[in-house]
């Protein structure tokens, strides 16, 4: 320990201001917190301006070995003529073959590998680098139109993605409460009618078509905001 807390202390400064620029050119790139850059400029252009701003590529000195592997699968030894090369194509394009081609870097140096990666994603894809509007860490983007990140937390909780997704359930039950009263009410009675013997099933189903009228009354008023919610869900509960 007392080993690495001296190399801890030696590299301390070198890795926060590291990761603060680093930072600063993904803000700029991706504009966040606050940037807003023109839209005609490709993020690859703003990564090589902004990185050389900031010097990024000069704070580290490292060799970076570069290596290629390709993923296989048995049913390679089974192709054996174009039919079966298109076949394979096929799959490989609709992901039903996990096959592809890898790209390996290795470095002694952490900050070296943070460039590649950063520089192989603003170069090579169209995913975006975006802030949790929850917990405010970075993530990557899978579709550009999610807002939360699905991040592993070390407390175990729920993700962001899956927190959010349980909250805007439980806001939607809350302001479609009357909405489901209604229904709720609605089937009861509906059952009520069709369970009814013969002697009672016309009065029953005659007071259910006087409640239908009325309650689609009060549900208007409720969709157009005249009423409140607690004002509908009181109404069907006084004409039950």
């Amino acid at each position: 320990m007392d080993y690495y807390n001296k190399a801890y202390k030696y590299v301390k400064d070198k890795y926060i201001k590291f990761q603060k620029d680093v930072r600063e050119t993904v803000d700029f790139v991706y504009n966040l917190h606050g940037h807003e850059s023109c839209i005609d400029l490709d993020k690859y252009s703003k990564f090589i301006a902004f990185s050389t701003s900031v010097n990024l590529t000069n704070q580290f000195i490292s060799q970076i070995r570069f290596g290629i592997l390709q993923s296989t699968s048995n049913i390679i030894s089974e192709v054996k003529d174009i039919k079966q090369v298109e076949e394979l194509a096929y799959d490989i394009s609709n992901k039903k073959q996990d096959i592809g081609i890898y790209y390996v870097y290795e470095s002694t140096s952490h900050f070296a590998l943070v460039y590649v990666a950063l520089n192989d994603l603003i170069q090579n894809s169209k995913r975006n680098i975006s802030i949790c509007q929850n917990c405010g860490r970075y993530y990557l983007q899978s579709s550009g139109k999610e807002v939360y990140c699905d991040l592993f937390n070390l407390d175990g909780s729920p993700s962001c993605k899956s927190y959010a997704s349980g909250k805007a359930y439980d806001n939607k039950v809350i302001e479609d409460i009357a909405e489901l009263t209604y229904k709720r009410e609605y089937q009861r009675r509906i059952t009520q009618v069709y369970r009814a013997d013969k002697k009672q099933k016309e009065q029953i189903k005659k007071e259910f078509l006087i409640w239908k009228d009325k309650a689609r009354k009060q549900l208007k008023l409720y969709r157009e905001n005249k009423i409140s919610n607690e004002e509908f869900c009181n109404w069907i509960e006084e004409n039950k």
